[in-house]
């Protein structure tokens, strides 16, 4: 290789980085998804609300979730990987909830940042659609906030809390949102 030591270094830093990024985010889910699966990761990523499971005035499952849980269920964690690189705003913290429970490694770092990350997204709770921080939904900055123990399901945790009129808040950095999405049971919060 030719020119400046400095030159050099840059291009093999260049050279490192598109190697650990390939490494860590893996090849484009297009290369390798067939079917449902790509059908599936096409929704999550280029989702526009992050949509909790149950929507709307009859409480439906939008199909965003039922595809998240589909390729979360297939163990797809480098899709996930990869959507946070290319993912809409819903997309990534999609991405980031799927990866707290199947690539910890990957998460606890993603986590970090896009708890600094700026920017906005669209999220749909119930009947509620509004626009919030990107890092609010990935970690809440406003007591009382939901905190899952490793392991610990969201309906394990309600059980363990007296009914309360307390609006908690729910996060994907301390595990609400995985819980929610992905354990068999549906959580239910103590009427106050």
């Amino acid at each position: 290789m030719q020119g400046t030591p400095k030159t050099q270094r840059v291009v093999a830093g260049l050279v490192l980085l598109v190697f650990v990024g390939i490494l860590t985010f893996g090849v484009p889910p297009i290369l390798y998804l067939s079917g449902d699966d790509r059908a599936a990761y096409d929704l999550v990523a280029n989702a526009e609300y992050f949509s909790t499971p149950h929507v709307g005035i009859g409480g439906d499952t939008p199909d965003v979730v039922h595809a998240f849980r589909r390729l979360s269920r297939h163990q797809r964690s480098a899709a996930f990987r990869h959507m946070l690189l290319s993912g809409s705003p819903a997309g990534r913290l999609y991405a980031l909830t799927a990866l707290r429970r199947l690539n910890p490694a990957v998460f606890w770092p993603a986590a970090q940042i896009l708890r600094f990350w700026p920017g906005q997204v669209q999220t749909l709770s119930g009947c509620v659609g509004e626009t919030v921080p990107t890092k609010v939904v990935v970690a809440a900055h406003e007591e009382p906030i939901i905190r899952l123990s490793s392991g610990e399901t969201l309906n394990e945790w309600w059980r363990h809390r007296p009914a309360t009129d307390e609006q908690w808040q729910c996060d994907i950095a301390r595990g609400c949102y995985t819980s929610m999405f992905l354990d068999e049971a549906e959580p239910v919060q103590p009427a106050g």
